[in-house]
């Protein structure tokens, strides 16, 4: 932002990058004027949240993408089952011709960690456990 100019933020997130803006949000307050969350957890009450057993097992896969190499493999396997399942489900199903583009797409080296976005996640998850006590530090 320094390099662009403006000296504060409207911070927009949703889901995993609701998890960013909150982080942001609280790491940098002198750079973010407002924030705008979406579907995403305030990342005190989603840290409370794991430790009730029902919550922690709607919040399996946020484990999972916390691990190095799990996700890319998960996705990656069976010739992009995982994914392949999703587009074969959409209403309307994506045809063959456009799965067969995001199968080129995924292919691409590095694309399944950018796909499942597990390097950010990673750090969403690193950056929410220091903050489930409070103001998280950079």
């Amino acid at each position: 932002m320094r390099e662009r100019g403006p000296e504060k933020a409207l911070l927009v997130g949703h889901d995993w990058g609701g998890t960013v803006a909150w982080v942001t949000a609280m790491s940098y307050p002198e750079v973010v004027d407002r924030v705008a969350i979406l579907n995403a957890a305030h990342p005190r009450k989603l840290s409370q949240g794991l430790h009730h057993p029902g919550q922690l097992r709607k919040s399996w896969y946020f484990f999972m993408f916390a691990l190095p190499d799990l996700p890319e493999s998960v996705v990656h396997a069976n010739n992009w089952h995982f994914f392949r399942h999703f587009l074969q489900d959409a209403h309307p199903a994506y045809t063959p011709e456009e799965t067969d583009d995001y199968v080129q797409a995924w292919s691409q080296p590095d694309a399944a960690t950018g796909t499942v976005g597990a390097a950010l996640q990673r750090r969403c998850a690193e950056g929410a456990r220091r903050a489930g006590g409070g103001v998280a530090s950079t």
